[in-house]
């Protein structure tokens, strides 16, 4: 019964996460969704220079990852087995724990 339940779960989070990716490829591949992208990576992904203060530092991380994150939807979304990778389990190869 809970395996059962547990592949509705998996099945529900993989619609939800291919409804997301496909929402971030219209907006981000779009002639203004492109251009809006090249200036985070401008914005964002410059130079990083270490500074003492741990808190501009983590901001100045967390903005990168941001763009990093959207790039790597945008990757996936391209490539529809990797959703699938994603969403392997174990025992769709035969094995057994």
């Amino acid at each position: 019964m809970a395996d059962n339940e547990d592949q509705k779960a998996i099945k529900a989070q993989k619609r939800e996460y291919t409804k997301r990716i496909a929402d971030y490829l219209k907006t981000f591949t779009s002639a203004h969704g492109k251009r809006v992208l090249k200036d985070m990576r401008l914005s964002y992904c410059g130079h990083f220079e270490p500074s003492k203060d741990l808190g501009s530092m983590g901001f100045e991380i967390g903005q990168r990852q941001v763009v990093k994150d959207i790039e790597a939807l945008l990757l996936t979304g391209k490539n529809p087995q990797l959703i699938e990778d994603l969403f392997r389990q174990p025992e769709d190869d035969d094995f057994e724990l």
